[in-house]
C-alpha cells in the first residue's frame, strides 16, 4: 500500500513538474516573439522618423506639448490633428483649380494630377509658387488602345473650387506608395521630381463653414490651424547640432 501511495506521489510531482516546464517554454516563446515584434516595429517607426526628420531630440519636445509619437503609432492611438501632423512632410490650406489626365501605362503609379491654390502653408517647406500638383493614381493607362481609365480603392477624391486642409506626404516618404510600386520607384524614380506629393484619401480634409471636416468631428477652423502650427514651431526649425 505504502509502494503505491510512493509511485501515485511520484507521478503527480512528474506531472506537476512537466505542466511547469511546459508553461514555463510557453511563456518563455511568447516573451521572445513579442520583444521579437516589438523590436521589428521600433525598426520600422526608426526608418518613417528618419524619412520625417524626427530627431530624439524632436520627439522630446513634441511630449512637451503632449504629442508622444512612438507610443501614439506603436498602440495605435486614433488619429489626431498634432499626430497626423508630426508624420507629414507638407500641410496646406488649398482650393482645387483643375485635375488633368496624365495618360500612361498601367505600371506608373500616376495617371493624373490636381492644380491646388496654395491659400495657406500650416506647416513645412513652402512652396516656390502659389500652387502646387498633387499626383493621383486615378486616371486614364494606355496600355490598351483605346485608353481606359483606372480607379483606384481607396483614392482621394477631388471636386473643382472645394477648399480644404491637405496633409501631404513627399512620394519618396511615403512608406505604402514606394511599397505599392517598388519596382518602379527602384528603376524609374528619376523620372519625377525630388519634390512631388500625393495625398492619402484619409489625409484630405473638407473646410465647410470654417468647420473642417476631420474624420467624424467637425473642428474650427481656426483651433485646427492652432493645433498644427504648435507641431510646426518644433519640426519646422532645424536640430541643434
Amino acid at each position: 500500500m505504502k509502494n503505491r501511495k510512493d509511485i501515485l506521489l511520484v507521478c503527480v510531482i512528474f506531472t506537476i513538474t512537466t505542466m511547469l516546464v511546459y508553461a514555463q517554454k510557453n511563456d518563455t516563446s511568447s516573451s521572445l516573439q513579442s520583444i521579437n515584434h516589438k523590436a521589428a516595429k521600433d525598426s520600422l517607426l526608426n526608418k518613417e522618423f528618419q524619412k520625417l526628420g524626427l530627431t530624439e531630440e524632436k520627439l522630446s519636445k513634441l511630449k512637451g506639448i503632449g504629442i508622444d509619437v512612438r507610443e501614439d503609432l506603436y498602440h495605435g492611438k486614433a488619429a489626431n490633428e498634432k499626430l497626423d501632423a508630426a508624420m507629414h512632410d507638407l500641410i496646406i490650406i488649398g482650393k482645387v483649380l483643375s485635375i488633368v489626365d496624365m495618360p500612361n501605362l498601367k505600371s506608373v503609379p500616376f495617371h493624373s494630377k490636381v492644380n491646388i491654390q496654395i491659400l495657406e502653408v500650416l506647416k513645412g517647406l513652402k512652396p516656390q509658387t502659389d500652387t502646387i500638383q498633387l499626383l493621383r493614381e486615378d486616371g486614364p493607362i494606355t496600355d490598351s488602345s483605346p485608353a481606359v481609365r483606372v480607379e483606384v480603392v481607396p483614392s482621394a477624391k477631388f471636386v473643382l473650387g472645394e477648399t480644404a486642409v491637405y496633409f501631404l506626404s513627399n512620394i519618396y516618404n511615403d512608406s505604402f506608395l514606394t511599397s505599392r510600386y517598388k519596382s518602379y520607384f527602384s528603376n524609374k524614380s528619376a523620372e519625377l521630381p525630388r519634390q512631388a506629393y500625393w495625398v492619402r484619401p484619409q489625409s484630405k480634409h473638407q473646410i465647410i463653414n470654417s468647420n473642417v471636416k476631420y474624420h467624424e468631428r467637425d473642428i474650427p477652423l481656426i483651433e485646427f490651424v492652432s493645433e498644427i502650427k504648435k507641431v510646426a514651431q518644433i519640426l519646422d526649425k532645424p536640430s541643434i547640432k
